[in-house]
């Protein structure tokens, strides 16, 4: 059963989605990537005070700039970190990045999150103790991840549903699969906890 409708500026529509899941359209890894952007720039959009400017920027194809290999997330999202009254730039934190793969790929969610693992320990970020979120869809299925800084593999994590953390789970718990179009509030929500949570420890 579907979510009730949220409102939204920036990201498409639940309706929408769910009428576009019934079509080919998320068998374009593109058009994938292109609803996670909408639903990144919906959550992410926190104005930070003092500066009248978003706190955070999503960057298409983003790579740690310490980064050792030439390993691209399709969407890594940056916060803006700010110091001293009135608030003067300070530097740029790793909060999420993104996977996205077409509905066709044969990709399985472990491939997914293991991706997104060698991104994380070949960008430097492990290496500084900056905690991660991650996100890895293929098609309108998506699955959740973290990176803790301190554990050898990426975590899994299941949400929990108005707008609370999501849960890190025990390596060999089972990871839940989740849709865009189905699981829409959810899964914005849980955004949301994670653009006012950055770095957050679970």
């Amino acid at each position: 059963m579907a979510a009730a409708a949220i409102a939204v500026v920036n990201a498409p529509h639940s309706a929408t989605l769910q009428a576009l899941a019934a079509t080919d359209f998320f068998n374009d890894e593109a058009n994938v990537n292109s609803v996670w952007n909408g639903l990144f720039n919906e959550a992410f959009h926190v104005v930070h005070p003092g500066t009248l400017g978003n706190s955070y920027l999503l960057a298409p194809e983003g790579k740690a700039a310490d980064g050792k290999r030439a390993l691209r997330a399709d969407i890594l999202i940056l916060k803006l970190a700010y110091a001293g009254t009135p608030p003067v730039f300070s530097g740029i934190i790793p909060v999420l990045s993104f996977e996205g793969k077409s509905g066709v790929s044969t990709d399985k969610y472990e491939q997914i999150g293991s991706q997104l693992h060698d991104w994380y320990t070949n960008s430097g970020y492990d290496k500084k103790g900056y905690r991660v979120f991650a996100v890895g869809a293929r098609g309108s299925d998506c699955w959740f991840f973290y990176h803790d800084a301190t554990s050898s593999d990426i975590r899994n994590l299941n949400l929990t549903g108005g707008g609370g953390a999501p849960r890190k789970l025990a390596t060999g718990n089972k990871h839940e699969t989740y849709n865009v179009a189905v699981h829409y509030t959810t899964i914005l929500q849980t955004l949301q906890w994670f653009a006012a949570n950055p770095g957050a420890r679970l």
